[in-house]
């Protein structure tokens, strides 16, 4: 029977658990807090490279110029031109491809063109091997120049078309005169000649390890006596290219042949017989160079030596 409206239910079962009650201590979640924005990378200061072009195929000294935005150690890798991303600098990073002093040396480009610059700054030994260690350097650029080999030969004319037969005429009629021939072709127009590098380059005496720097890019003597060029095809030196002293680069020292040349003609010369000039100095090798200075690869440092006084 259940009790009358209004009556007390029955008592409590000490035993039963209290009815469930939702706890009002538990705070409400917050939401995830956001993560933290990516690290601020600062941008690059304006970047210069001497020299602007090098030949395809050799490994080349550079000089970053302005690149306030480097610090010493980072890695540089260069890349074909054509995007904004860094997509394959890991791979392509050459063996001396660390920044020092300002200085790195760029392995050997095959392709002739454009090329961009990645920069990756780890404050490490270990060179990086992630593209996402690299950035972009806007701006700054390559360019590489066909280099020719001793295999070059002469760029064909243009080819012409079969003579116009004239047409038949009647008997009475004179012959008609003879097509005139075509012009000749215009000969090619020379390659511009090397840039100069922008501190000037080292010269060495021909006979030892004596050297000086030369700022002027129509120098063809150094303090009163001559500068010649020799070229290096690898480890390889040569101031003739046969032989004999009639062979030599730049005409044997002393005689109605030497020809006097500036850096860009020496390094033009080399060019036309597949080599380049060397970082070295080639002495004992002939044409009598040891009596006077040679020509070198090699770029003199920012702050340079004044230029000698002039001869007495």
């Amino acid at each position: 029977p259940f009790p009358p409206d209004g009556a007390p239910g029955p008592p409590p079962n000490p035993s039963s658990p209290p009815p469930y009650q939702p706890s009002m201590c538990t705070p409400p979640m917050s939401p995830p807090a956001a993560s933290p924005p990516p690290p601020c990378i600062p941008q690059f200061a304006p970047i210069l490279i001497e020299p602007p072009r090098v030949p395809a195929g050799h490994a080349t000294e550079l000089i970053i110029v302005n690149g306030g935005g480097l610090p010493d150690g980072a890695w540089l890798s260069f890349l074909p031109a054509g995007d904004a991303t860094c997509s394959g600098a890991a791979f392509a990073l050459g063996p001396e491809a660390r920044l020092e002093r300002d200085r790195v040396t760029v392995q050997p480009l095959a392709g002739a063109g454009r090329y961009k610059l990645c920069v990756a700054r780890l404050a490490t030994d270990t060179p990086p091997w992630l593209d996402a260690h690299f950035e972009l350097a806007a701006g700054a650029s390559l360019s590489v120049v066909p280099s020719c080999t001793k295999t070059c030969s002469a760029q064909n004319p243009p080819p012409t078309g079969p003579p116009t037969t004239p047409p038949a005429t009647p008997p009475t009629s004179p012959p008609p005169p003879p097509p005139t021939p075509p012009p000749p072709p215009p000969p090619p127009t020379p390659p511009a000649l090397a840039p100069f590098p922008l501190h000037g380059v080292v010269i060495f005496d021909g006979d030892s390890d004596t050297e000086a720097c030369v700022q002027d890019s129509s120098a063809t003597r150094y303090d009163g006596k001559a500068i010649a060029a020799q070229c290096c095809d690898g480890s390889t030196c040569y101031r003739r290219t046969s032989n004999s002293n009639a062979d030599c680069i730049a005409g044997p020292w002393g005689s109605t042949s030497f020809e006097y040349t500036t850096w860009a003609e020496a390094s033009d010369r080399c060019a036309a017989l597949g080599y380049t000039l060397c970082n070295g100095n080639c002495k004992g090798k002939g044409c009598s160079y040891n009596s006077i200075w040679v020509w070198t690869s090699k770029l003199c440092s920012s702050v340079s030596s004044p230029p000698p006084p002039p001869p007495t």
